[in-house]
Parts: structure tokens; sequence; C-alpha cells
């Protein structure tokens, strides 16, 4: 029977850590060939900025056009809306009925597989190989194989790869610094990337700032220790970024600018709440620093101009939160909390905590703010114990469905 790898992804760029993947997936478990899938709208990255698919597209052909055993399959480009895994892995089982399909990924998905589309058929249905580097604690992953063996009958094998620590988001930012980025992507790629002027500007238009102009400006109206705390937000949310996959790039930004209205005075920040026609209620009325978040956001628009609205939200909420908060606005609002420059009661096993679970760090931050305002008789914003709530509210529906499905 025909093996098949299957190594899906945005690609925006692809690199030699993709390509280095897909070689040691076929080399250690004999696959005959590897499958290249570009991701077309992906329904946990929907505000990803990319470029082209066709871009993507051609690059992808060029990087794999040598190895007699890769090949790209462009299903995903060619459909229109959004794109799950399952619907993609049906088709593929259609096209080659005979053969047995090997799902190469991070040893992270399979931390958040189950969240999928159809999660409990594609467990089922297709081999899984994840890959870890050496030197990864293997427990934890060992553990979450086992579990959903256990109860998907999952066929999960693993796979150390050499150290190859590449981001397509770096790529993106090099490219955009103007440093090199030689040996990181194929040289075709790296000399498409350059002819075709890619990633050159964060955002489309005249507005558009680089990272390094952001940084000037940000320097010339933050008092000093501000900037240091923005500079070390930033920094933190890229290392939670690599605890929890997301998008560095995004990450980064909204980091930079989070606190990017938080020079203005109360009248300043009222003033600007009217002038973008933000909602002003009670609490906010009397606490204009509140107001910092959201008008934020509204000045890294039109000031800075940002456009992606995930970046947008993740500065918004960062002081009061929300109910369903995205990853990537977790990852700020834990940011700005855990920082190195921050010294206060708790926070050395807020730090802790934050790097071993997201949503448990989420509540205890909250519950930590709630606290705090509570002793010293303050106004706490209704979005804060909403936000709360609902990560409460959902750890107990998880809780729930664990106990249901070990019966």
């Amino acid at each position: 029977m025909e093996k098949i790898g299957l190594l899906g992804g945005t690609f925006n760029p692809i690199h030699l850590g993709h390509l280095l993947l897909a070689e040691s997936a076929r080399d250690q478990y004999g696959l005959d060939r590897v499958l290249f899938i570009p991701a077309g709208s992906n329904p946990f990255k929907e505000t990803e900025r990319e470029i082209s698919r066709q871009a993507r597209q051609e690059m992808v052909a060029m990087a794999i056009k040598d190895h007699p055993a890769f090949e790209m399959l462009t299903l995903e480009l060619e459909r229109p809306g959004r794109t799950y895994t399952i619907d993609t892995i049906r088709s593929i089982k259609r096209r080659y009925p005979q053969s047995a399909l090997y799902f190469i990924t991070g040893a992270d998905i399979m931390f958040e597989v189950t969240q999928w589309k159809d999660a409990g058929e594609l467990l089922s249905t297709v081999n899984f190989i994840t890959t870890f580097r050496p030197g990864y604690s293997h427990r934890r992953l060992d553990n979450r194989i086992e579990e959903l063996q256990k109860v998907y009958d999952a066929k999960i094998r693993k796979l150390c790869t050499s150290e190859m620590d590449i981001a397509s988001s770096d790529i993106r930012d090099r490219v955009r610094r103007g440093a090199s980025i030689r040996y990181l992507v194929p040289e075709p790629v790296r000399r498409y990337i350059a002819e075709h002027g890619l990633y050159l500007r964060r955002h489309q238009g005249e507005k558009a700032m680089t990272i390094d102009e952001m940084k000037a400006r940000l320097q010339k109206n933050l008092k000093p220790k501000r900037y240091e705390h923005t500079l070390n937000v930033a920094d933190c949310a890229l290392a939670l970024c690599d605890r929890y996959p997301c998008d560095k790039e995004q990450a980064y930004l909204a980091a930079l600018l989070h606190d990017c209205a938080k020079n203005y005075t109360p009248e300043a920040l009222l003033a600007a709440a009217e002038k973008y026609n933000l909602d002003v209620d009670d609490v906010t009325q009397r606490e204009p620093q509140l107001l910092h978040g959201p008008v934020g956001a509204a000045v890294a628009r039109d000031e800075y101009g940002v456009t992606d609205e995930a970046v947008l939200g993740a500065i918004r909420y960062h002081t009061t939160g929300r109910a369903g908060m995205s990853r990537l606005e977790k990852i700020i609002y834990l940011a700005d909390f855990i920082e190195p420059g921050r010294d206060y009661p708790g926070v050395d096993k807020l730090r802790e905590l934050a790097f071993e679970d997201l949503d448990k760090a989420m509540i205890q931050a909250l519950t930590n703010t709630i606290r705090y305002i509570t002793n010293i008789r303050g106004l706490i914003h209704q979005e804060t114990v909403i936000a709360r709530n609902d990560l409460i509210l959902r750890e107990m529906d998880a809780q729930n469905q664990d106990k249901e499905e070990s019966r």
C-alpha cells in the first residue's frame, strides 16, 4: 500500500524548516511521497495577513520542484471560503482510496486538534506524525497521545527532527527590515520574494508604517518607563506565542501599540472617545484610563495605519478583557500583566501559570484585577467580570464533556 504524507500550512513563505520536516517524515516512516497543501482560508487564522494565493502556490512549487517525492496539492487554494482539514482529507481519500495517509504536524496540534471540525473522524481515519525536537519534554505529549488513542482510536507516531528554528513570520519581518533571508528559504524562493517586492510593507496604503517608524513614534510620545514596558510586553508576547502557537507578527504589532494612547490625559481620552464615536458608559466616564485600550485601537488604525482587526481587537481589550477572547487577545492581556518589569505580589506565580495553561492564567489575572479593585473600593468594568465568567463557564463545560466521554 502506498504511503502518502500530508503537510499543510499557509507557507507564507515556505522555508527550509518545512522541507526538512517533510524529508524527515518521509525518511523515518518510509513515505512514498509527501503532498504539500497550501492553505486557503484557515478558520483558525481568518484575519492572517497573507500575500496572494497564487504567489504562495508559486513559491511552494519552486521550493519542491527538484525533489522527486515532493508534490503540491492545490485543492484548498481552489476552494472558496473557509477550508477545513477534514474536508481536505475526505477529498484526498477519494482521490487516493488505496493509499495510507499520514498527516504531518507539530506537537502543539495534538492539544488543539479536538477543537477542529469533525475531529473524531479526522483522528480515527488518518495516521498522524507529530514532530518534536531534541530536548522536548515527552511526558505531556505522551499523555496527550495516549488520551487521543484511547478516546478516538487515533494512530499517532512521533518524529524527532533536527533543530531548525525558522518561522515564516520572522522571515517576513526580516524582509521588511532589509535583513538577509539567504539560507532560510530555498534560493529560488528568496529571489522570487525580492523580484516581486513581497513583505516590504506591513499594510497597504500610504498610512502604513514600518516597525522602526512605529517604535520611533512611540519612544517620542511615551515616557521612558512606559516605552520600556511596551518593549517588554512585545518580547513577552513573542515568548507566549512560542508556547501557544499564534501569529507572531500580529502579536508583536499588538503588543507594540497596546499602550499607544496611554500618554493621554483623562480629558484627552474622553475627547478622543467622542471623536471616534466610542461607547462611554458610567464606569469609563468616571475612570477614563479604561479608555486607553479602545482609544488606542482607534489611534493604531488612524495614525499608525493598522488595518488588521485581530490586532486592533487585542489592543482594544487588553485592559478590560471581554467574553470570547481570541488567543491573540489573551496573549496580549497576559503579556501586559507578566512582562519582566512588573513587580507585584503573585506575579511570579502568574508568570509560571501563563506558560502552563493560558486560560487558567487568564482567569487568575482577571481574578487578581477584580480583587485589587475591590480592595481599593474602585469601579470594576463589567467586561472584566464577563470575561472571567466566560472563561470559567467554558472550563466547566470542558470538564463536564470530559466526564461524559470517560463514561
